[in-house]
C-alpha cells in the first residue's frame, strides 16, 4: 500500500483514507493545514493511486490491510479520517455499529451532495459520541470544495484543547 507522510513524525498521527475511485491525493488541499499539528499519513488503498491491486475490495479486507500497514509503521493509536467509502474502512459501516465504539466521531455531510442523501444525517442521532456538521453548498468532495473549512473542522476534532 502506497503511504505518504507529512508533518512531524512525533506529532499525533492522523490517517487520511480516500473513497472509491480516488486516491490519497484527494486530500491535497487540506494536508498542509493538518500537518502543522499532526503526523499526517495518506494512503492509496489497494487498486487506487500508486497501490497495487488486491484480490478483494471488501470493507473488512481493506480495513485489515490498512491496519496491518499502520501496525507496521508503529504509530500507535491514530485519528482516522475517511471520505465516502473510506469512512467505512476507518471504523464501521453504519451508525448502529458506531454506537458500540466508545470514541469521538465527527461526521461531515455536504448539504448539496448528489451521491449521498444529506437527509440521512439523522441516522447519526443514535451515536452518543458523534458530532455532525452539514456544510451548505458543498457536495460529495468537501475536502476539495471547502478545504479551509474541512481543515479547521478536522483540526478542532483531532486536536484536544484546540
Amino acid at each position: 500500500m502506497h503511504v505518504v507522510h507529512h508533518g512531524p513524525r512525533q506529532a499525533p498521527p492522523l490517517v487520511l483514507i480516500h473513497g472509491s475511485g480516488s486516491s490519497g491525493g484527494s486530500w491535497n488541499p487540506v494536508v498542509a493545514t493538518l500537518a502543522e499539528q499532526h503526523h499526517v499519513i495518506r494512503v492509496d488503498l489497494p487498486g487506487h493511486g500508486r497501490s497495487s491491486p488486491a484480490p478483494s475490495y471488501d470493507v473488512p479486507g481493506q480495513a485489515g490491510r490498512l491496519a496491518a500497514v499502520l501496525d507496521g509503521l508503529g504509530v500507535g493509536p491514530v485519528t482516522a479520517v475517511g471520505h465516502s467509502s473510506g469512512g467505512y474502512i476507518a471504523e464501521r459501516s453504519v451508525p448502529e455499529r458506531l454506537t458500540a465504539l466508545d470514541v469521538p466521531i465527527l461526521v461531515i455531510f455536504g448539504a448539496a451532495d448528489p451521491r449521498w442523501d444529506p437527509s440521512s444525517v439523522h441516522r447519526y442521532d443514535t451515536v452518543p459520541n458523534a458530532r455532525v456538521e452539514q456544510l451548505p453548498g458543498v457536495g460529495h468532495f468537501p475536502m476539495l470544495e471547502a478545504p479551509e473549512q474541512i481543515g479547521e473542522l478536522l483540526l478542532a476534532f483531532a486536536t484536544p484543547g484546540r
